[in-house]
């Protein structure tokens, strides 16, 4: 392999539609979600079994979220996904108990709607 570069460029985007190269962009990040294109990016925070509404519908449920404990002995995972949100679960594993409440941390991208 070849040498990365070691600069790049960051071109803040308003609240309204903008370009990309040609692709259009919206950026809603206070709302939660940036489409680029088709492409459509939501993240949040929440707690564990606590059912997740999107500010923006995906197509479908096609897309794909990570979800990520903020404790250190829980693993997080999607659950019950819709195009409009999904459940976040956690499972202690140290012992494979359900752990609803625990606070977890989300990011889910695919095509808009």
């Amino acid at each position: 392999g070849g040498a990365l570069p070691t600069t790049f460029t960051v071109k803040q985007l308003g609240s309204t539609s903008n370009t990309v190269g040609t692709l259009p962009a919206v950026d809603q990040s206070s709302s939660g979600y940036f489409d680029v294109g088709n492409m459509r990016m939501i993240w949040g925070s929440t707690t564990s079994g606590t059912v997740v509404t999107f500010p923006a519908s995906f197509a479908n449920t096609a897309y794909t979220v990570n979800v990520d404990s903020v404790g250190i002995h829980y693993v997080a995972y999607p659950s019950a996904k819709l195009n409009t949100g999904f459940t976040p679960l956690t499972r202690d594993i140290t012992n494979s108990i359900m752990t609803p409440g625990t606070s977890v941390n989300y990011f889910a991208i695919g095509q808009k709607s």
